[in-house]
């Protein structure tokens, strides 16, 4: 199992990070097109008062995927994130399941807040296993590199995006 940490600042609170930008429906439309993703779907938001339920489709290009996992799964690669944020503890737990291997796959991760003066520090934290002999490691490997760099430009984007919508401070 590879196991992943990444933290980045933001100048606004929890409750706008996760509010305006995690379970915004627009924020993750032009968050994944900035990204680079062919393809993104909203499939569901569901409040249920103490907690939100959220699930999406994302289609990767095939230059975001390690070779090695390219050659195994095609052209063919998407994934769905379920993921539900706890009001009361202000954390998104989610989990991911691949199109292919997903009987191979266990990957999941939590986003969560600390506050500093100014605003917050966004933390993640991802794990995952696959079980494919000989290449799973390679393959974790990999796809946590991908998160890291996907992070870090989300981390970038997020911080216009608060800019752009008047978000700052808030």
């Amino acid at each position: 199992m590879a196991n992943l940490s990444v933290s980045h600042d933001y100048d606004c609170s929890a409750n706008t990070f996760f509010f305006e930008c995690m379970l915004n429906r627009a924020y993750n439309e032009e968050l994944y097109r900035s990204l680079g993703f062919p393809a993104f779907e909203w499939l569901e938001l569901r409040d249920n008062g103490a907690t939100r339920f959220r699930k999406i489709r994302v289609v990767p290009s095939s230059g975001q995927l390690p070779a090695v996992v390219q050659k195994i799964v095609g052209e063919g690669m998407a994934y769905i994130e379920e993921g539900t944020f706890d009001v009361a503890t202000m954390r998104f737990d989610f989990r991911v399941v691949p199109t292919v291997l997903a009987d191979k796959a266990d990957i999941r991760g939590s986003i969560w807040c600390t506050a500093r003066p100014g605003g917050v520090v966004r933390h993640a934290r991802f794990d995952a296993q696959i079980k494919v002999f000989g290449i799973g490691s390679i393959i974790e490997e990999k796809m946590l590199e991908n998160y890291k760099r996907s992070f870090d430009s989300a981390a970038a984007f997020t911080r216009g995006y608060l800019e752009r919508n008047g978000l700052l401070g808030r």
